[in-house]
């Protein structure tokens, strides 16, 4: 599961959500997990006095939560592929106005492709598609992000390439994409917030 948390992780932190098709697994009972996760603190509070490069003059709380299924199986390969469907929820409140933005997103992410590397390490690549919504404090849609994009990894398997339950992420490699619409892509999260909630 730890890889799993990350892949989560890492699509929610990009802004993007989930729906992809289930990969072809070999024969075997399949792991099927469902989670449910939240999370809360004060930005400021949880990440410094100068989160956002001082850019949010105010103190922001965030909430978050995901709720989703989790399937993980084995390939003939000996490897173990996961793929998850999930919604979250995450909303950034400005304390001293109650003004809200949230962001909704729902799909999936599946591990595509992993490579055993042959030196205890893992290549994972992760493809994540779906829509995310981003909702102003008049409750008015300000931007949308849909479509598909991919990000790989490097795995350290812990001498167990089958088990993911002991990977541990070693570096972070990149980003295939986005294709489709992403309008939020190329922009300033920070400053985001201080225009809509100041």
């Amino acid at each position: 599961m730890q890889r799993r948390i990350t892949v989560a992780t890492v699509a929610a932190l990009l802004g993007a959500a989930v729906i992809a098709p289930a990969p072809a697994f070999a024969a075997g009972p399949p792991e099927v997990d469902h989670f449910v996760e939240t999370e809360s603190h004060i930005e400021q509070e949880a990440h410094g006095p100068d989160w956002c490069g001082g850019a949010v003059a105010f103190d922001v709380l965030w909430d978050r939560r995901t709720e989703g299924t989790f399937v993980g199986r084995t390939r003939g390969n000996g490897l173990s592929y996961g793929l998850a469907n999930f919604r979250s929820v995450e909303v950034y409140t400005n304390v001293e106005n109650g003004k809200t933005y949230t962001i909704q997103f729902r799909g999936g992410d599946r591990e595509s492709s992993i490579v055993d590397n042959g030196d205890g390490t893992l290549t994972l690549t992760v493809t994540v598609t779906g829509s995310t919504q981003y909702t102003g404090p008049d409750g008015r849609r300000v931007f949308l992000d849909a479509g598909a994009f991919s990000f790989s990894f490097l795995i350290d398997h812990n001498g167990t390439p089958g088990d993911p339950s002991d990977d541990l992420e070693l570096e972070f490699l990149g980003i295939d994409g986005p294709h489709g619409r992403f309008d939020t892509w190329d922009r300033d999260l920070c400053a985001d917030i201080a225009t809509l909630l100041g």
